[in-house]
């Protein structure tokens, strides 16, 4: 399918490409954007399709696409980040894309964030793991998942990074998928501050979790009920463990 990614000129030297979508709680799409926000983040492109339906998210009165790229120049870091559920059928070429634009640009790696269900919630999320590849080695701290299976954009990015040949890690947060959980989003954001050694402060999140989670779950459903109209049907379970 017809995909196009436009972007200004990369200004980060083997940049680590991080990717948020929306996916089991949430998860992805939280991390993503607040970790955008705390390294104030200038947003350098966007993905466009004819495939995805002509949706704008309106913030503060200003238009965005609803999947936006971003730099961190300085943390020499690109996040990919959406609210929009990706329709089933985009998603395989959608993965595959951003793999081979990370390649172009020399990326160092691909990171993407996933919440993973868990039974009931709980109140400190477990992190867990897998590569792309078993020649790259799951962080210390971080438990593999050793048996399961992915879907969504994370599965297809994880898939193309083995066959180029690119180091892809994906960390999952333990999560309930019934509802928005700022919570799991946390847990991902400390292990990424391991893991670059970033400073970011999780406070916030934790504080506004709510507020933050109530937010991004309108956009969500607003996107859903677009493509429910428009006949296309988002898929709403990225990964299970």
């Amino acid at each position: 399918m017809e995909i196009k990614i436009v972007s200004k000129k990369i200004k980060s030297k083997k940049p680590v490409v991080i990717e948020g979508f929306p996916g089991v709680g949430l998860v992805g799409s939280i991390a993503a954007k607040y970790l955008s926000q705390q390294l104030k983040a200038k947003q350098i492109g966007f993905i466009e399709s004819p495939h995805l339906p002509p949706v704008s998210f309106i913030v503060n009165g200003e238009a965005y696409n609803p999947i936006r790229i971003y730099e961190s120049a300085e943390n020499n870091l690109i996040i990919v980040e959406s609210e929009f559920p990706v329709p089933k059928e985009l998603i395989y070429d959608l993965g595959e894309k951003i793999a081979d634009w990370a390649k172009e640009i020399k990326a160092e790696k691909i990171i993407c964030l996933e919440g993973i269900n868990t039974p009931q919630p709980k109140k400190d999320s477990g992190v867990f793991a897998i590569t792309s590849d078993k020649r790259f080695k799951t962080p210390k701290t971080i438990k593999k998942v050793e048996t399961g299976y992915m879907m969504g954009v994370s599965a297809s990015l994880m898939l193309q990074c083995k066959e180029i040949k690119l180091q892809g890690l994906c960390l999952m947060a333990e999560t309930h998928s019934n509802f928005p959980d700022g919570m799991a989003a946390t847990s991902l954001i400390k292990e990424l501050n391991n893991l670059l050694n970033l400073k970011i402060d999780v406070k916030p999140l934790e504080k506004e979790a709510k507020n933050f989670e109530e937010k991004l779950k309108s956009l969500v459903d607003k996107a859903k009920n677009l493509q429910s109209k428009t006949n296309i049907k988002p898929d709403d379970k990225v990964i299970y463990g």
